[in-house]
């Protein structure tokens, strides 16, 4: 017959009774491996933040970023509300961490509800109210080396609603985050209102899983010096579009002033779907004192955007320029992409697809020795107007319209569908030369001459080979 057992565990020995936990006592050890790991609650003594957001909070905040900077702790800030007049400095290596429920539906926000104030139970919100009128105040939060910010949502209380009874525009307040030191992390975060969000004047930075309604800027990057780009600026999911308010005097705002992405010295940056809607420009290059950039986006997008893209400087030489893989770009009031005369890097789209605007789709004046390439791009309806299509706008525009003698850059259009019946592309005589191959078009190859005859002996070289 089979053999059967009972075995008492407890009474083999084989355990020490030290191991035999209680409830309370595990809760005991879960506290102790808490300390260990140095977590601070920042509304537990001695800090006892309120999670009301009817007291200031900045003092309390301030006192456990300082103590967890000691060891490199860890801030959690419990769901809640909390208020705050002044600024916080998160030091080197240190997490503050709350509690976010994704990306929000924006309940509560969305247009304002009567008092234009959040709703309760939704995650952990910083209410805003510190340097109002004051955008050279001192930022919000300012992280230190290393340091991150995560799981919270940023809401400005004071930010009047826009109404139909009168609205003088926004109240501009400092950036809502600064990174002050190099390589920190900005994830899952909400900004209801901010007014400027996200700045990073150092080296390297993560920022992801972001979604807010910028009404100056989004996202400011300058300073990366780091040509070996190891350090260099990363950005996922980031989304900026009207949500909190969407009325048609705020809309009529951010497509005047708001810019999403505003990108200066940037070594190696890349960017990944990263989306931009209602603002006056989607992503914007510049050139700052520092200098100006390099990097790839991969599925980024502009939409109902006064300009999707405006390239007015990015870094030329080996392995500059930028490269758009992917994007979609389009319902835009202006010109789509424009890049200008002041740009010597190379700009390159790939699989890319414009829609959608009252102007010209891609405008390239850029400086002699650079090169717009688009490869493989879909192009659909431009030189829209209250009457239909206007067919004296070109698709692509070569050549500076605003000065036609001078020195552009080459332009390569390949691979690429155009789908409406207009001009294809203008060139002007100062355009360095177009090579237009492989398209496929609704009825021939359109192109407009612009101050010269086609083909011109004097103008730039032209190639086009196996186009449909």
């Amino acid at each position: 017959m089979p053999l059967t057992m009972s075995f008492n565990w407890r009474k083999s020995g084989l355990i020490p009774t030290a191991a035999i936990f209680t409830l309370a006592a595990a809760s005991t050890v879960q506290a102790a491996h808490a300390a260990t790991l140095g977590e601070i609650d920042v509304s537990a003594p001695p800090y006892n933040a309120n999670l009301g957001g009817t007291v200031d909070d900045t003092a309390a905040f301030q006192n456990a970023l300082n103590a967890a900077g000691a060891t490199g702790a860890k801030v959690r800030v419990p769901a809640g509300q909390y208020l705050f007049t002044g600024s916080l400095t998160v030091p080197a290596h240190v997490v503050m961490e709350g509690i976010n429920d994704g990306e929000r539906s924006y309940a509560g926000y969305s247009n304002g509800t009567a008092n234009g104030d959040v709703v309760a139970g939704q995650g952990t919100v910083l209410k805003v109210t510190g340097s109002a009128g004051n955008s050279g105040g001192p930022n919000f939060i300012t992280l230190g080396a290393n340091a991150a910010v995560r799981n919270m949502t940023f809401y400005y209380p004071n930010q009047p609603l826009a109404t139909s009874a009168g609205w003088n525009g926004t109240t501009p307040y400092p950036p809502t985050i600064d990174f002050g030191g190099r390589n920190g992390t900005v994830e899952n975060v909400c900004g209801i209102n901010p007014y400027m969000f996200i700045v990073n004047g150092s080296v390297g930075c993560t920022i992801r899983r972001v979604v807010a309604q910028p009404l100056f800027f989004g996202v400011n990057i300058d300073n990366d010096a780091d040509t070996s780009g190891q350090s260099g600026e990363h950005l996922e999911d980031v989304r900026f579009l009207n949500t909190w308010d969407n009325s048609p005097q705020m809309a009529a705002w951010t497509r005047a002033h708001t810019v999403g992405f505003a990108v200066y010295r940037a070594d190696e940056f890349s960017m990944r779907n990263c989306t931009v809607t209602g603002c006056s420009i989607g992503f914007a290059f510049s050139a700052s004192g520092a200098g100006s950039a390099f990097g790839t986006l991969t599925s980024c997008s502009a939409s109902n955007c006064a300009q999707a893209v405006r390239v007015t400087a990015c870094t030329s030489g080996a392995g500059g320029g930028l490269v758009f893989d992917g994007g979609a770009f389009g319902n835009n009031s202006d010109v789509a992409v424009s890049i200008g005369n002041q740009n010597t890097g190379s700009v390159s789209f790939n699989s890319c697809r414009f829609f959608q605007s009252n102007g010209t789709l891609i405008s390239n004046a850029s400086a002699y020795g650079s090169v717009v390439s688009l490869v493989g791009c879909h192009f659909h309806n431009w030189g829209l107007s209250a009457t239909g299509l206007n067919s004296n706008v070109s698709c692509v525009v070569c050549g500076d319209l605003s000065n036609p003698t001078h020195a552009c850059g080459k332009t390569k259009i390949m691979d690429s569908d155009f789908d409406s019946n207009q001009y294809q592309y203008a060139y002007t005589p100062g355009e360095a030369g177009i090579l237009f191959e492989n398209n496929s078009t609704p009825n021939g190859v359109l192109v407009q001459p612009n101050g010269a005859a086609f083909p011109s002996t004097t103008g730039p070289q032209y190639v086009q080979v196996n186009n449909f």
